[in-house]
């Protein structure tokens, strides 16, 4: 479970804060969260599949970040750093610096962070009209969950496991080995 730092902030008094603070914090109904650093396969998986969908996605209209973008979901009033983050044209901000328009968010889910990441924060990153998928990539197996909303608005959700498997992102129309996203890994 993440622990919460705090649950009597406001939007405004965490957007201070966070702006003020050298380390990052995550704001979901409410409650501020601090995020807590990466472990080394943590990043040589987000570097690799940042690496794969940079280049995957160079010259189309959708557009890449990493996880120093905050991301802002106006539906709940929360605030979070995806590992990825993808828009599909312009990434549109408020106030120069919260994302509003993803339409695929990927979490890096550690042991500490998998609950969370699959319950909590999803719930809250469903609510976010232009999203369309989230995945979330395992750090202790090669394994792939990709949820999709469908034309109704509905979720599901597909596992990829195995290195020889592929995992194709259809919010943004590509397909990615998970052995090349797992190689420094397993």
């Amino acid at each position: 479970m993440v622990p919460a730092i705090s649950s009597s902030f406001t939007a405004e008094e965490y957007l201070s804060f966070e702006r003020a603070s050298q380390h990052r914090h995550e704001f979901i109904y409410n409650t501020l969260i601090e995020r807590a650093g990466a472990t080394k396969i943590h990043n040589y998986i987000t570097i690799a599949l940042f690496g794969l969908l940079c280049n995957l996605l160079r010259g189309t209209d959708f557009e890449v970040l990493g996880s120093d973008m905050r991301v802002f979901n106006p539906q709940n009033g929360s605030y979070f750093y995806p590992d990825i983050v993808i828009s599909d044209g312009e990434a549109k901000t408020i106030e120069n610096d919260n994302l509003i328009n993803p339409v695929l968010v990927i979490e890096v889910a550690s042991t500490s962070t998998a609950v969370f990441d699959k319950t909590d924060k999803f719930i809250a990153y469903r609510s976010i009209e232009t999203l369309k998928e989230y995945v979330l990539v395992s750090t202790q197996l090669p394994q792939m969950e990709v949820f999709r909303k469908n034309d109704k608005g509905e979720w599901s959700v597909e596992t990829v496991h195995g290195l020889d498997k592929t995992a194709h992102f259809q919010s943004v129309d590509v397909s990615v080995l998970l052995k090349d996203v797992f190689e420094k890994v397993f």
